[in-house]
């Protein structure tokens, strides 16, 4: 099963001066496999950090994915969160911490992740200060058939977004300017922006594919031979499979078609 968008919100929510902050327009769906992720962006470090879903219902305690301060210039300090199964609906997303500080509070929810949650769910964090002014980019390691994201931050203004825009925050009412990308997944997916001033911070990284599923690609065509081992090796990961469907991977090379096949088995596969 892939990983596609099930709903992003592009607008934030922010707050100057506060230890709270709390997003409303976001609404998840009903789709299988679930998984919502968002970013804390401050423009001073905090701690004792919470970010809830569905707060005042449900109560969903969201975990921390990973932070990056934007070096020693301290213009922005990014918070990265993840879920997994997060109540349906129009819910509020709240954020609190110690210490006041200015915040931008963006989130989006995917569908087919992986739901063991943690690492097994997102993946290959990449938390970076860039200490570099113009275009500048990052990398995420990922596989085809899962989703990235990644988040910027700085004292200074960004443009020139190479991917999906999630989020422009150069106008936000905050001492920090930030930015949100996101990407399909690839074996390596570069997130470039142009920076104005050399002090950023960058936190991206891979939402991961619940297992099942298939793939095919025709190396003669459009794929390359990594793009194909990294699908297979998407399509049977075995960090934590279970396998109630079947599994069917077709590689065509040189006209001729290998095809390797997994019938059903139901019982769960994990590697150790």
């Amino acid at each position: 099963m892939a990983v596609a968008v099930d709903s992003i919100d592009t607008t934030s929510a922010t707050a100057s001066a506060a230890t709270t902050v709390s997003l409303t327009t976001l609404t998840v769906g009903s789709g299988s496999n679930r998984a919502l992720v968002a970013y804390l962006i401050t423009s001073a470090a905090v701690s004792a950090i919470t970010l809830t879903w569905d707060s005042g219902g449900t109560n969903q305690a969201m975990s921390q994915i990973g932070t990056v301060i934007s070096d020693s210039f301290s213009h922005a300090f990014i918070y990265a969160f993840g879920l997994v199964a997060p109540t349906s609906g129009a819910k509020t997303l709240k954020a609190s911490w110690t210490s006041s500080a200015d915040a931008v509070l963006s989130a989006g929810c995917f569908t087919g992740v992986n739901q063991s949650g943690g690492t097994s769910s997102f993946a290959h964090v990449n938390t970076t200060a860039v200490a570099s002014s113009g275009a500048i980019s990052q990398s995420v390691t990922s596989a085809v058939g899962d989703y990235t994201v990644a988040a910027w931050g700085a004292g200074n203004s960004f443009s020139a977004n190479n991917q999906t825009l999630w989020w422009n925050g150069n106008s936000y009412p905050v001492g920090q300017f930030t930015y949100g990308q996101y990407a399909t997944g690839a074996s390596s997916v570069t997130f470039s922006i142009t920076a104005t001033a050399a002090s950023n911070a960058f936190c991206g990284f891979d939402i991961v594919a619940a297992g099942g599923g298939g793939f095919t690609a025709s190396l003669s065509d459009s794929a390359t031979s990594s793009e194909a081992i990294a699908g297979f090796a998407s399509a049977i990961r075995a960090d934590s499979i279970a396998i109630s469907d079947v599994i069917s991977t077709t590689f065509v090379i040189a006209g001729v078609a290998i095809r390797s096949e997994e019938r059903r088995v139901g019982k769960e596969c994990r590697s150790r």
